[in-house]
């Protein structure tokens, strides 16, 4: 941490744990949100950040992938020099960043609203208790 800080100079902030209100915040008012996970799962961070509808700089791993499929930046995992390049890119091109976060939150409300969520679980919980033919 101390060399992050060292290194990131006395702009960058190292905010800690952050939750509710002050979190939309942050998540609103973003101009790009940088998820540099090497091992993921499905990340609420990212779920989060696209539904807030701000452009998305994520890891090339396939959880990531699979979520921006297009409509996001990604970078080689665990390539800094490849992170800084994309990051200095999307920062200098606000269009493209409002136009990567307005589809994001339109991929979210589709795909992975609560309203689609709650009927792909039901129609599992169908099938399984469907009697077989």
């Amino acid at each position: 941490v101390a060399r992050c800080r060292e290194i990131a100079g006395p702009r960058a902030k190292f905010l800690g744990a952050v939750y509710g209100d002050a979190l939309a915040s942050l998540q609103r008012h973003a101009a790009l949100v940088v998820l540099p996970s090497s091992m993921e799962g499905l990340s609420i961070a990212l779920l989060e950040a696209m539904s807030f509808g701000r452009p998305v700089l994520a890891s090339a791993i396939p959880e990531n992938e699979e979520v921006l499929d297009g409509i996001g930046a990604t970078f080689r995992a665990g390539d800094a020099g490849d992170l800084a390049v994309r990051m200095k890119d999307l920062l200098a091109d606000p269009e493209r960043r409002a136009r990567m976060g307005g589809a994001g939150k339109e991929r979210i409300a589709d795909r992975y609203g609560w309203d689609r969520v709650v009927q792909e679980t039901v129609k599992i919980y169908q099938d399984l208790v469907r009697p077989p033919d």
